[in-house]
């Protein structure tokens, strides 16, 4: 494995280049932190400076590991595609530092997510570890 420490800069660039289809992935800080127990969510409580769930009190988690794929319909369930309603994968990388990917560890059955680029502490893809410093 070869370890790479890169700028914030050179993140879109890699995004950017990782194929359609392949598998890839991220670490990176949550906009909500989640419970590790509970499971409950909220965007509030890393403003209100919480470390522990104020639902259960155990401890929140504020990054999250992901295996990730771009460009691709759901792979289990090749119904649910995009309708072409909202915004398309590039524009939101382009526009927004969006990162739209499918997440094959969500809900423990997969899922559409994304991610903001300055959110990214660390991608895998191919034999490479990037280091976002």
């Amino acid at each position: 494995m070869a370890i790479h420490f890169i700028h914030l800069a050179d993140v879109k660039p890699i995004i950017e280049n990782i194929q359609r289809g392949k598998f890839f992935s991220m670490f990176f800080e949550r906009v909500a932190p989640k419970c590790t127990s509970c499971g409950k969510s909220n965007k509030k409580w890393k403003e209100q400076g919480l470390t522990h769930c104020p639902i259960c009190g155990n401890p929140l988690s504020f990054e999250r590991e992901t295996i990730a794929q771009l460009g691709i319909a759901n792979p289990r369930d090749i119904s649910i595609t995009p309708k072409g309603t909202g915004i398309s994968a590039k524009e939101a990388l382009d526009e927004q530092n969006l990162v739209k990917y499918y997440d094959t560890r969500a809900d423990g059955k997969g899922g559409y997510r994304s991610t903001r680029i300055e959110n990214i502490r660390r991608i895998t893809y191919e034999g490479n570890d990037y280091f976002v410093r």
